[in-house]
């Protein structure tokens, strides 16, 4: 199957109207601001207007081509970002994969600036991958085209100093969240698509960095687990938000142990959470799963290949296929079926030789 999408630039913020015009039904509805690029329904050729969001006057109207995805499919590309690196320290490099075609990952493009201890979020099939914050990188904040191979770019206006931090999403609905970042318990959330400030949202249960996190897209519900608490004192708690509403964290329950740099991924609106390795202290190779629409303590999922700790976790959602890679240790891939527990198998090598940790991961599921 074919996938689709087109791009452009809007220089206010606008909403864009996408009309098929061989059907001349309407195909998508996507707020945007900056550079945008809006996955649609088939290669016919599309109307597109943008309406401005202050005084609703058009900004632009055209007839454009849809550019055909190449490499990973919709929802099926998983990008690698930054990380330390066992040889080269503190990285810019961005790696990809197809998700749903085991090999090693290739060369994506660079970050714009080299940083570890960042963390990633995406819109899921609209397609913009985000690296956020992370140690060497200042307030910088970055995004790219997941299925488009290229450099980052920063924001204009989305910042924050942010390093040891976790991140999650609602998916296609747009809101990115970060949490769990310099021994604080602040939340802060910003619009994926438009370049706006990052807002308060509220406040973790305690102040902890070096948390793991998922959610189940567009159901809205996002989980932040374990973690270093003040004192290097580990947790085992799992907390959730409400992503499309403002508000202070709430108790979920507890993963099978206390550990800290743990990975965390699930199969979007399915609802099955996992959260992968971490250290207890001394290293787990532990896959903990819980379902993220109710609350309660986390299950064994099974086993990693080896004891390895902060790592990077994606998937392709409902495809339930969960990818984690790098970490101390490794520059090895692993993957699982999150809706089938059991033990973790290989799937490739990273691009950089020796091992990454502290690395970010995303995809456009």
């Amino acid at each position: 199957m074919a996938y689709y999408y087109i791009a452009g630039t809007a220089n206010a913020p606008a909403t864009l109207y996408v009309i098929d015009y061989t059907t001349k039904s309407l195909d998508s509805i996507v707020d945007i601001y900056g550079d945008y690029q809006v996955y649609v329904n088939n290669g016919n050729e599309k109307i597109t207007m943008a309406v401005k969001e202050d005084d609703g006057h058009s900004l632009s109207y055209s007839k454009v081509t849809p550019i055909e995805v190449v490499g990973g499919g919709l929802g099926q590309r998983g990008l690698f970002g930054g990380g330390s690196n066992q040889s080269l320290g503190a990285v810019n490099v961005i790696s990809y994969i197809g998700i749903d075609v085991l090999g090693n990952a290739q060369d994506f493009g660079d970050l714009t600036q080299n940083r570890y201890a960042l963390a990633s979020m995406s819109n899921g099939v609209n397609d913009r991958g985000v690296f956020f914050g992370g140690y060497n990188a200042g307030p910088t904040v970055d995004h790219v085209a997941i299925s488009t191979t290229g450099n980052a770019t920063a924001y204009d206006n989305i910042s924050l100093n942010a390093a040891y931090c976790c991140g999650l999403s609602n998916g296609v609905n747009g809101r990115g969240v970060v949490a769990g970042f310099d021994f604080n318990d602040y939340i802060r959330y910003f619009n994926i698509m438009t370049d706006s400030q990052v807002e308060t949202f509220g406040h973790l249960s305690v102040a902890k960095d070096n948390v793991g996190s998922c959610s189940n897209a567009t159901n809205n519900r996002g989980l932040f687990a374990g973690g270093m608490k003040i004192g290097n004192v580990s947790t085992n708690a799992i907390e959730y938000i409400n992503i499309n509403s403002a508000g202070d964290s709430y108790s979920f329950g507890s993963l099978t142990q206390s550990r800290w740099g743990t990975a965390g991924c699930s199969d979007g609106e399915n609802n099955t959470g996992v959260f992968a390795g971490g250290v207890l202290p001394g290293t787990t190779s532990r896959i903990d799963y819980v379902n993220i629409s109710s609350t309660g303590n986390a299950a064994i999922f099974g086993g990693m290949t080896y004891a390895r700790d902060f790592m990077a976790a994606t998937s392709n959602g409902v495809n339930e296929r969960g990818i984690i890679g790098g970490g101390f240790g490794s520059n090895q891939i692993i993957y699982i079926t999150i809706n089938s527990p059991s033990d973790s198998t290989y799937f490739g090598n990273l691009t950089l030789s020796g091992d990454t940790s502290y690395l970010a991961a995303c995809s456009n599921a």
